[in-house]
């Protein structure tokens, strides 16, 4: 905003329009009372609110654009344009497209986990029984297949992260070292 515009819009203290949401809503600006331009004073005026109704108001300010809102609280120096909203509600219907997926995909994840598993390696009958080896000292022993499994799930597993306690321990400080000496 060049000097002249400050200038004249200080002198005649009018508010002048700042831009509009998609819902319609207006928003100004006014001169600021002091002679820092950065402050200025921000008001919106929205569509179909009468003054009477504050409740109404404040549920409309709070279902205003991000963008508007950091305008308004000058934490956004320029205000937002339609395109950039326009952007911002295709945004948000992609956001909540893509939860739509997200959601759909985890019932039928969690509609698969929940079906019982009827295969036909589930109805085959039993693994026979183990057959006896005979070991280095003569003794024998029989060779377990569900045994080897165990040990190679055991050696795939994970260890177990250790679990760290929060009870207070000592404090014992270390000698300061001294440079130099």
């Amino acid at each position: 905003m060049s000097f002249l515009t400050r200038l004249w819009r200080s002198i005649t203290g009018r508010a002048y329009l700042a831009g509009r949401d998609l819902e319609g809503n207006r928003f100004y600006e006014y001169p600021g009372t002091s002679n820092d331009p950065r402050r200025t004073k921000r008001v919106a005026k929205y569509l179909g609110v009468r003054f009477e109704d504050p409740a109404e108001a404040a549920l409309r300010a709070k279902r205003l654009a991000v963008q508007w809102r950091m305008w308004l609280s000058h934490t956004r120096s320029s205000p937002p344009t339609i395109e950039e909203l326009q952007a911002d509600v295709a945004r948000q219907e992609r956001v909540l497209a893509n939860v739509a997926l997200l959601q759909e995909r985890e019932r039928e994840r969690k509609a698969h986990i929940a079906a019982p598993k009827t295969s036909p390696a589930d109805t085959s009958p039993s693994e026979p029984a183990p057959a006896p080896v005979q070991t280095d000292e003569g003794a024998f022993r029989y060779a377990s297949t569900a045994a080897q499994e165990q040990e190679t799930n055991r050696d795939s597993q994970p260890e177990p992260t250790p679990v760290y306690s929060d009870e207070p321990q000592a404090w014992s400080p270390r000698a300061v070292r001294r440079r130099g000496s």
